[in-house]
């Protein structure tokens, strides 16, 4: 049985309105433009702070790492059984993982955040 997929967020921004939290992400959606599209989920809560905000991204960000060693084996099993249509559908998802990973490093940088102790 396959594993549901969840794609991981980049948290941008927060704000708080009346006992509820709005946090701003990008996700798996993009515009017309190739360009990943903002959302937003509002949590329950009355409080939230930076520091809980580069926890989401450490963790979104690992998830963002095993999900390409993931699709990097489905990659090559596609490959070995010369399924080579769904390998280039793989393949250009993970260019898109990849240019991902690479703005959560931007991100943790802007943060002042060393990526590698992650």
């Amino acid at each position: 049985m396959k594993k549901a997929i969840t794609h991981p967020k980049l948290y941008y921004d927060f704000k708080i309105l009346n006992n509820t939290i709005k946090l701003c992400y990008y996700g798996n959606q993009f515009t017309d433009t190739g360009k990943r599209l903002s959302q937003a989920v509002v949590i329950n809560s009355n409080f939230f702070s930076e520091e809980e905000l580069i926890q989401l991204n450490r963790t979104e960000y690992e998830s963002l790492k095993i999900y390409i060693i993931r699709q990097e084996k489905v990659k090559q099993i596609y490959n070995k059984k010369m399924m080579f249509d769904k390998e280039s559908i793989v393949k250009n998802s993970l260019l898109l993982m990849y240019n991902f990973k690479k703005e959560f490093k931007d991100w943790f940088k802007n943060q002042n955040i060393l990526i590698e102790a992650l």
